[in-house]
C-alpha cells in the first residue's frame, strides 16, 4: 500500500476553495478514492473478523466498514455540489481506513 499516494488523494479531495472542482476532476477523484478504498477494505475487514470479544466499539468498527463499502458503491449524484459532497465523504472514509492499516501504524510509531 502506497500510504503517501492515499494521503495525496485525500488531501486533494478535501482541499477547500471557493470554486467547485470541475465534474471531470470529481469523476477522477472518485475513481481514485474508490480504488484506494477497494485496496484498504480487506485489511480492515480482516481486523474486524479476528476472534475477539464483541464490544460496542467493535460493533461500531464493523458498522463503519459496512457504511464505507456502501458509500463506495454509490455514484456521484446529480450536480456538482452533490458530487463534491460524495468525493469528500469518500476521502474521509479513505483517510479513516488508512489509519486502520499496519502501514500507517508502523509509520506513526517512532
Amino acid at each position: 500500500m502506497d500510504v503517501e499516494a492515499v494521503r495525496r488523494a485525500v488531501r486533494r479531495a478535501l482541499a477547500h476553495g471557493s470554486a467547485l472542482p470541475s465534474h471531470e476532476e470529481l469523476v477522477e477523484l472518485e475513481a481514485l478514492l474508490r480504488e484506494h478504498i477497494r485496496r484498504l477494505l480487506p485489511a480492515a475487514r480482516a481486523r474486524a473478523a479476528a476472534p475477539r470479544p464483541v464490544t460496542p466499539q467493535r460493533l461500531r468498527y464493523r458498522a463503519r466498514l459496512e457504511w464505507i463499502a456502501n458509500q463506495a458503491g454509490r455514484g456521484l449524484g446529480d450536480g456538482l455540489p452533490a458530487a463534491r459532497r460524495q468525493v469528500r465523504s469518500l476521502a474521509q472514509d479513505c483517510r479513516w481506513l488508512l489509519h486502520q492499516t499496519p502501514e500507517w501504524n508502523r509509520k506513526a510509531t517512532p
